[in-house]
């Protein structure tokens, strides 16, 4: 079935599907939507999604550590680096996020209105992912081509061009995947269970970072291509697997398409159930500042390499056991994210970030101090992102989970573009790396203050006990 790119219009009035993520509880069942698990089936659908996401994370791992390498052996600017790693792909992703999402919630097939959207991009992110790892092969040949030597372009600048012509195309790809593989979460796995489960994401991604960091990352300057085709290779393989032995259930029909024009119905209808709200504002700019000062990451590795002298094996190595060390804590925030509510630990994630920026600013000095700011901020990382999913599952309406996680997909996407812009400038300008740790700092703590007035707003809605999701038509004033 192919899917539809209307989206419809909602309203109290209307009876809307079941939600996907309120269970009925049966004595040793778990259920979601129209799908019931017993203990065993419910331990191989957790199994799948693991294994699913091991491989995402390393195959995600690839591009914003191997590819500002490449671009500095080139000679690229750390503006154009930070533009090319993330603000491009970025760009990208405000384009098509809201209709891909969109298009998936509407989807109704035999393979559900998840699956279809990680399948079919599967071999073409493995294409281009090969691709950009032999750049550098393709680009020497074309450079010594009769029409590019007529044309009087450099080696580095062929490389260049068709390093961005691959991200663009990787990035297409790799878009729908990014965009659906977390909402499969909220119509699979049921709620008693998510905050456990997203902890268990937590402890495989980890994993799959200190394999990354201890045994691939320091192979980087001696066998790059060999990473990015053995990344590929196995990424396709799981992925298809996962996608062959995971079902959904049965969902409700779409709501009628929006009468009137097709394209400005859509964008109308879409601004409306997304922006009606203030409170929903707030929470797309959690993410937005939160990832504006995570974009200190893309250059971190030439703090470490450049200014403290470390080679690369020796940094993959500290990131890992920094990433092993905190491991434990997964489970134990996936815990609390069931007991206290993913709102309230995305401020202990937060807080955590903040001050290991602040201080690491000061202290770090070396291999020794470098590691302890890496177990300090990937503790603070893994709090928030264990929490982050939860809080959108707990606060989205759950028949527009994708919509309204593309909405805020989309404003997250201006901290990341603006982020890695201005950080690449602001580092040029000052021309020390360790600056880096004080930009994160900074605007980590300022994530706090949309945190307060999503925190406010929640209340304001009904809080634990009797949250309801504002609609257009019902709406408090959550302004300051």
């Amino acid at each position: 079935m192919k899917p539809e790119i209307q989206m419809p219009a909602h309203s109290p009035a209307e009876s809307p599907p079941p939600s996907p993520t309120e269970p009925q509880p049966v004595s040793g069942r778990w259920t979601v939507g129209t799908l019931s698990y017993n203990r065993k089936q419910l331990g191989w659908l957790i199994f799948w999604l693991l294994w699913g996401d091991f491989t995402l994370t390393l195959m995600v791992s690839v591009m914003p550590q191997l590819l500002p390498i490449s671009l500095k052996g080139i000679g690229a600017s750390n503006i154009l680096i930070g533009f090319v790693t993330a603000s491009l792909p970025t760009a990208i992703n405000v384009v098509m996020n809201p209709f891909i999402s969109t298009i998936s919630d509407r989807h109704r097939g035999p393979r559900g209105r998840r699956i279809p959207f990680l399948l079919w991009p599967t071999p073409f992110i493995t294409l281009f992912l090969i691709l950009i790892g032999f750049s550098t092969d393709i680009g020497g040949w074309l450079a010594g081509t009769g029409l590019v030597k007529a044309m009087g372009w450099a080696s580095n600048a062929v490389i260049l061009v068709l390093v961005c012509v691959f991200v663009v195309a990787y990035q297409f790809f790799n878009l729908f995947v990014g965009s659906v593989y977390y909402y499969l979460f909220a119509d699979v796995v049921p709620t008693p269970v998510m905050g456990r489960f997203l902890g268990l994401t937590r402890i495989v991604s980890q994993l799959a970072l200190f394999v990354w960091g201890r045994w691939i990352f320091g192979l980087a300057e001696t066998h790059m291509r060999s990473i990015y085709v053995g990344i590929g290779l196995l990424y396709l393989v799981s992925f298809l697997l996962m996608c062959w032995k995971i079902r959904e259930g049965q969902y409700a029909p779409p709501p009628k398409r929006l009468p009137g024009g097709r394209i400005t119905g859509w964008v109308k209808t879409y601004v409306k159930e997304c922006f009606h709200s203030p409170f929903y504002l707030w929470i797309f700019l959690i993410t937005t500042v939160c990832w504006f000062a995570n974009s200190a990451n893309t250059l971190m590795i030439f703090f470490s390499r450049d200014d403290l002298g470390l080679t690369l094996d020796a940094i993959g190595k500290i990131n890992a056991w920094g990433t092993l060390a905190t491991i434990p804590l997964a489970l134990v925030f996936g815990y609390w994210v069931d007991r206290i509510h993913g709102v309230r630990m995305i401020a202990v994630g937060v807080i955590i970030m903040a001050l290991g920026g602040a201080v690491g600013f000061f202290a770090v000095h070396d291999a020794t101090s470098l590691l302890v700011f890496s177990l300090v901020y990937q503790t603070g990382f893994l709090a928030f992102t264990t929490a982050m999913m939860p809080m959108f599952i707990a606060l989205f309406p759950s028949d527009r989970f994708g919509q309204f996680s593309s909405a805020n997909a989309m404003i997250s996407s201006v901290g990341i573009v603006l982020g890695n812009a201005l950080c690449g400038w602001f580092i040029d300008m000052v021309g020390d790396y360790r600056w880096l740790l004080a930009w994160q700092g900074v605007f980590f703590t300022l994530t706090l203050i949309p945190w307060f007035f999503t925190w406010r707003g929640w209340h304001r809605y009904g809080g634990p006990a009797g949250y309801q999701p504002p609609t257009p038509e019902h709406a408090a004033s959550d302004l300051p």
